[in-house]
């Protein structure tokens, strides 16, 4: 399936995805100040051409996902995998 870039980064996974960033934020203790979404125009098609940005009090992180990522993730598809994306980004920010 392809998508608009737009659509797919608004999309209910994409929320989802965002949505998770923020909880796993703060269970780790992070202070999240924005969390958003950017589309890599210039990334190979099939690699991962959607960054989450998320900046913390503490420093900055990027998440490269393909749109299979996003797609996969409000199936739970690819939720296991995206979890474990951000929580090793978020953490790497602990250290």
């Amino acid at each position: 399936m392809t998508y608009d870039h737009l659509d797919l980064e608004q999309s209910a996974g994409a929320r989802q995805i965002r949505a998770y960033c923020y909880d796993v934020s703060q269970a780790l203790g992070l202070e999240l100040q924005a969390v958003w979404w950017r589309w890599l125009s210039t990334a190979p098609a099939g690699s991962a051409r959607h960054g989450l940005y998320v900046e913390a009090t503490i420093g900055s992180s990027d998440c490269g996902l393909t749109c299979a990522d996003i797609e996969g993730y409000a199936t739970g598809q690819t939720t296991d995998a995206v979890h474990a994306t951000i929580r090793t980004k978020l953490e790497a920010l602990l250290r």
